[in-house]
């Protein structure tokens, strides 16, 4: 479960203080489309009671900026997924009227108050240079409304807060955790622009920049909105586009879980393996023992896989030539930057390395071989594939893995929708030191028509894979390796 980080404000009541505190956490994008408010920890975060807790919750409830739902300690409510259209009409509002704040502040600013809104842009630019997703956050909602209050039009700041309160959410997809600088190179103009207006009091200037900067945030934001049901795991699409068999889905998900370590599986085994109840795995079980699938022993009651499905892994590889076409050029870019190199594909709700080239010269030992495998929602390979994946495909895949590590799932989805957005931005998504360990990754997806989705990873230690050489080396190489398969891809 996602740990929510709460700031106290200082408020008359205690109600105002855990109101104050939502909303704040709601406008600077602490909370994500999907996240759970979890009552009773909201209450212990900010040392009070959880009845003026819950009377805000409740307030926000009813201001349509929170939904009920969702299970905890003393209740909770869920992050609502702004539908595409309401969010252009705020985007709209925003566009009409931030400018007006904008060019009033600008006329009426101090060198002061100039200065003020300068340290919160620097304060945005350390966040980028330390990979601090929350702080750029709260450090770009801080530069926006300290140069709104300069002008002192608290209607249209309420009207400006109101908009943000509901787009906010958004800008933790947009702005995620590790602050891509490339991404934020472009929208730093407009800012700098922003601070510049204010120092020579240049009121149609900064009205200029503020637009500019909004029409960016658009299109970024659009880019990065999933799309989810309320309780923040997909929106379920309409009957006549879902396609998908559920029993076929559900029979591959139990031929799926078998592993090679497994000679055989028993009926709770492959229960608790795939999350179907027991009399639905029996069920399966009987179908895939007559289609020869399975063979079924009586005297243990346990199945095993039989040679029909070594066939279909058989036909799959047998007449490929892309790995034969990936692997030259694999070892080539491995040798070049003294990196790992793998080629994955899907396996259910994992990676499964089909391709690996070591450089000699690595300084990193890591024994990532042919056969390796990875999970599909918390590998950098894995949040690559999901990213070239069609959306029905992809959501129900992101459906079978919270119903399998529905504890861990909040955290995965929200780093997973951050690679995805990376992926579809710029054509690969990184993985740097995370969780103290000192191995980086990035990844790219290779699609190529008639095959199965790719995907290939660098990985090396976080020496050689720093975010610098990263964005100004590696990943343009990268991107050409990728652009060089398709090319290549097509003759094959």
């Amino acid at each position: 479960m996602k740990v929510l980080e709460l700031h106290a404000v200082e408020k008359s009541t205690l109600f105002d203080k855990a109101y104050a505190a939502l909303k704040a956490a709601l406008l600077s994008g602490r909370l994500a489309p999907g996240d759970k408010v979890v009552l009773r920890d909201v209450s212990e975060r900010l040392g009070i009671s959880l009845t003026p807790v819950r009377d805000a919750v409740n307030r926000l409830i009813t201001e349509r900026l929170l939904e009920r739902g969702g299970l905890g300690p003393g209740g909770a409510a869920i992050v609502p997924l702004l539908h595409p259209d309401e969010f252009n009409q705020l985007m709209t509002l925003r566009s009409s009227v931030e400018p007006l704040l904008a060019s009033a502040a600008a006329e009426a600013a101090t060198r002061k108050q100039a200065d003020e809104v300068e340290d919160r842009l620097n304060a945005m630019k350390r966040a980028v240079d330390a990979g601090d997703g929350e702080g750029y956050r709260d450090a770009h909602y801080q530069f926006h409304f300290s140069m709104y209050g300069i002008c002192r039009l608290a209607v249209l700041q309420e009207v400006v807060e109101g908009a943000w309160l509901r787009c906010g959410p958004i800008f933790a997809l947009s702005l995620p955790q590790q602050p891509a600088m490339e991404r934020y190179e472009h929208r730093y103009e407009h800012h700098v622009n922003v601070v510049d207006a204010l120092r020579t009091n240049d009121g149609p200037s900064a009205a200029k920049a503020v637009r500019d900067d909004i029409e960016s945030g658009r299109i970024e934001m659009t880019g990065s909105m999933p799309s989810r049901s309320r309780s923040g795991v997909r929106a379920v699409p309409a009957p006549a586009e879902r396609r998908l068999v559920t029993p076929f889905a559900r029979a591959l998900d139990m031929l799926c879980a078998f592993t090679a370590q497994d000679a055989s599986l028993g009926n709770r085994e492959l229960a608790e393996r795939t999350g179907l109840p027991a009399s639905t795995v029996t069920r399966i079980a009987r179908s895939l023992v007559e289609l020869g699938y399975l063979h079924f022993t009586p005297q243990t009651r346990r199945y095993r896989l039989s040679a029909s499905v070594l066939a279909l892994g058989y036909a799959a590889i047998a007449h490929s030539g892309i790995q034969k076409l990936l692997r030259q050029k694999l070892r080539e870019f491995a040798e070049q930057y003294r990196l790992h190199m793998s080629l994955g594909t899907r396996d259910r709700l994992e990676v499964i390395v089909v391709e690996s080239c070591i450089s000699a010269q690595s300084p990193l030992a890591l024994d990532l071989h042919v056969g390796s495998r990875m999970g599909i929602a918390s590998s950098p390979m894995g949040w690559a594939l999901l990213a070239a994946l069609p959306e029905l495909e992809r959501y129900y895949l992101m459906e079978s893995v919270e119903r399998r590590m529905s504890r861990e799932w909040p955290r995965l989805r929200r780093r997973l929708t951050e690679a995805i957005s990376q992926v579809h931005e710029f054509g690969y998504c990184t993985s740097l030191a995370e969780g103290g360990a000192e191995v980086a990754t990035i990844a790219a997806p290779v699609t190529l028509e008639g095959q199965a989705p790719l995907v290939v990873s660098c990985i090396g230690s976080s020496v050689q894979l720093s975010r610098n050489r990263i964005v100004r080396e590696l990943a343009p190489k990268l991107r050409a390796l990728v652009a060089s398969i398709h090319q290549a891809g097509t003759s094959v």
